[in-house]
């Protein structure tokens, strides 16, 4: 039996023994894919690598096709329909209505804030920065910092056990939300449209700040919105996202290789690099 990069092969080791997980002569002499790939019943010797980034502890090898906690599809990458990976547990958890419910009432929340951060930047300015300018500045900053954070944590790159839950934390900033908040649950199973429901959040944040521009037209006028204000919340919104903007257009484009020679997405490993999905 050919060994590739990703099995452990002993001497005598066998294909049907790799398939079984076990073997006449015994069990040091059965071959079995190592933690952190992942390879088919079908196809055995294709091996697919589980990027710590995106994996975790979900592929802990032994004979193919062996997943941790309901995953399924090729290296563990996705929980059955209505499930979510739970990442501290290590398994995949039922979706609840609370969590679907806890969405709602934050994209209720982001739409609201939205509202009151144009009247917070169009207030009347004075030559001296006040109290509210130097809290919105440092919050800014403080925002634009915790993004920077977050990238570590897509990267796949070790870091000390103590801080992944940390990195794992701050990728909410980045809108990395599919193992930690349940984001699949409100969105889909699928990654393509995962992606795509992230992709839209930020103009759809322009364009619900656009709407209510014109709806104001319909009020008092000491209560419209006026044109230039609304293009400085815009600005103000789109200078604070670059970060998080950058890191989602570049998802597409992070490819990594597996032993087999196909090629992954890093932020989504289901997805193979240059199919029609991709």
């Amino acid at each position: 039996m050919p060994c590739v990069t990703g099995l452990d092969c002993p001497a005598l080791a066998t294909l049907q023994g790799l398939r079984s997980g076990s073997s006449n002569l015994g069990p040091e002499f059965v071959a079995r894919v190592l933690p952190g790939f992942y390879s088919s019943m079908a196809e055995p010797l294709d091996l697919y690598r589980c990027v710590e980034a995106a994996a975790g502890n979900r592929c802990p090898g032994g004979i193919p096709a062996t997943c941790t906690g309901l995953l399924n599809n090729r290296a563990c990458t996705d929980c059955p329909s209505r499930r979510h990976w739970n990442r501290s547990e290590g398994h995949c958890e039922e979706c609840t209505p609370w969590q679907q419910l806890g969405w709602i009432l934050a994209a209720a929340v982001m739409l609201a804030g939205l509202v009151m951060v144009y009247y917070m930047m169009t207030a009347q300015t004075t030559a001296k920065a006040s109290v509210k300018d130097t809290a919105t500045c440092a919050f800014g900053m403080t925002i634009s910092s915790l993004q920077s954070v977050g990238i570590i944590g897509t990267m796949t790159v070790q870091v000390p056990e103590g801080l992944k839950a940390l990195f794992a934390f701050l990728q909410v900033f980045l809108l990395d939300s599919d193992d930690n908040f349940a984001f699949s649950c409100v969105a889909s199973g699928s990654a393509p449209a995962r992606y795509v429901v992230s992709v839209l959040v930020f103009p759809g944040a322009v364009c619900w700040l656009l709407c209510c521009h014109y709806a104001s037209k319909l009020l008092p006028k000491r209560l419209r919105w006026e044109g230039p204000k609304t293009t400085n919340t815009i600005g103000a919104l789109l200078q604070l996202a670059f970060s998080t903007m950058s890191t989602i257009s570049m998802a597409p484009m992070m490819c990594f290789s597996h032993p087999s020679g196909v090629f992954s997405l890093l932020k989504y490993p289901s997805i193979t690099c240059g199919t029609e999905d991709h």
